[in-house]
């Protein structure tokens, strides 16, 4: 039995392994993965999934599309000693490039850096979720609650696979508008959330108006402590300023009523959009992507082509 399918068998016993590193996940988001395994005394310790590709005739090791996080996974409560940093590493294949952003709260930063990794620094934003609805309002400025309040008035929150088209075509038009190449294909983006919804750990969230048009939609995936916004998008020009806002509000609900920990809502480096996030209650987190760039080649791609 190799390390993948190993790896398959622990994670069908073990619900802690975060959403990103289990392998339905990883099979779905489109790149070849293989996974590093360190095992003691028949006991699986750590885990060290990664994606690669090929570009230019070079090996590429990075986060697959939409999946904001992935690195070594270390089972609760373990520290790993130098040597089996090193035992996990030397199953890692040779490499051009390997851009990692790694699960936040994995403590990884000696581990990268010894390795020749350069840190940048990245943000999110993390809400506490061990509160009820009405503390969740609370918690939000003012001006979020009282559109939220608008918003619910005029607008039914529906969910399930049948918005699926709805909610790929509001995303794709929000790049549009910004005349931003869409990174995503359709099939790609449709895989990962069937398999999402299909493995209970994934919802899209749409609102409709009063003339029954879909003006916003959502899609979060979770785990057992964390839900994730990965996809957000109103229609644009009629549709309500509090539409998406009720839906990430339903989203906090639903989360919270599972017993998830807390809502993770990644992808906040744009000002904008970090101000947006932080106004629902959430606590500003920083977490570190590291980057190694052996090849030559891709360094200079890199600082050209970025």
């Amino acid at each position: 039995m190799n390390a993948k399918e190993k790896y398959n068998l622990y994670c069908q016993t073990h619900q802690d392994i975060p959403v990103f590193a289990q392998p339905w996940w990883l099979n779905e988001a489109g790149n070849e993965w293989q996974v590093a395994l360190l095992i003691e005394n028949e006991e699986t310790i750590a885990a060290f999934p990664f994606a690669q590709e090929k570009k230019m005739g070079l090996r590429l090791l990075r986060n697959p599309p939409l999946t904001p996080y992935m690195g070594p996974v270390l089972v609760a409560g373990t520290e790993l000693s130098a040597a089996q940093w090193e035992q996990l590493w030397q199953q890692i294949p040779h490499y051009d490039s390997f851009e990692a952003q790694p699960f936040p709260w994995q403590n990884t930063a000696n581990f990268f850096q010894k390795k020749g990794f350069v840190a940048k620094r990245r943000v999110t934003y993390l809400l506490d979720l061990n509160k009820d609805a009405a503390q969740l309002l609370a918690g939000m400025h003012s001006n979020h609650r009282n559109l939220i309040r608008q918003a619910i008035q005029a607008h039914q929150i529906c969910t399930g696979l049948e918005f699926i088209d709805s909610l790929i075509h509001l995303h794709r038009n929000t790049y549009r508008k910004k005349n931003i190449t869409y990174p995503f294909s359709k099939e790609l983006l449709a895989g990962i959330i069937k398999a999402a919804i299909d493995k209970k750990q994934g919802e899209i969230l749409v609102c409709k108006n009063e003339r029954e048009q879909i003006t916003a939609g959502i899609f979060i995936v979770w785990d057992t402590q964390f839900a994730y916004l990965l996809l957000s998008a109103g229609a644009g020009v009629g549709t309500h300023p509090g539409a998406v806002r009720l839906l990430i509000f339903e989203a906090l609900q639903l989360a919270q009523k599972m017993g998830i920990q807390y809502f993770d809502f990644e992808g906040s480096m744009e000002p904008g959009i970090a101000a947006f996030f932080k106004r629902f209650g959430g606590v500003k987190k920083e977490y570190l992507e590291w980057k190694h760039y052996p090849s030559l080649l891709w360094r200079l791609k890199k600082k050209i082509l970025g």
